[in-house]
């Protein structure tokens, strides 16, 4: 059995994300807090900081992180019109047409060159005269096999 390397898969299901979200597009939910962006979510609504602010109360860990982001996050939750949800849709628009050729407009105006002969241009002297052909009764080699008629097939 054939085994695909990891760069190769990795490589096609970023191509095949890419296709994907570039077709059908995907939707980002921000929460800010105050002005500042505080969540970001992908796949649905982003935690706002109240929710932040009950798990970081709900968890006892003795981390003095933890302890901050509540006491800094208090005054937030006391304040319940201190934050917004902001929805964006990055879609793709599927109306766009690549511009064709006959759409490109050339600034360049293209004047027509002519080559002007005079008529008093003889070609006598360049063509060859027709007793000095020395290949006139030059037979050419003959092909030991007809590649042609070979490669082709006949239905009898």
């Amino acid at each position: 059995m054939h085994k695909t390397s990891l760069t190769y898969r990795i490589t096609a299901l970023l191509l095949a994300f890419s296709m994907f979200f570039s077709s059908k597009g995907f939707l980002v939910d921000m929460h800010y807090c105050r002005g500042t962006l505080k969540s970001v979510s992908f796949i649905g609504k982003a935690r706002n900081c109240h929710d932040l602010a009950r798990a970081a109360s709900h968890h006892k860990s003795g981390c003095r992180h933890h302890q901050k982001v509540v006491q800094k996050s208090s005054g937030c939750a006391d304040d319940k019109n201190c934050c917004s949800n902001k929805t964006v849709h990055i879609q793709s628009d599927q109306d766009q047409q690549a511009p064709g050729y006959a759409d490109l407009a050339l600034s360049i105006s293209f004047q027509p060159f002519v080559l002007y002969s005079p008529p008093t241009l003889s070609l006598g002297g360049l063509t060859p005269d027709r007793e000095t052909l020395i290949f006139e009764h030059y037979k050419p080699p003959l092909i030991p096999r007809d590649i042609p008629v070979l490669m082709q097939s006949f239905l009898i």
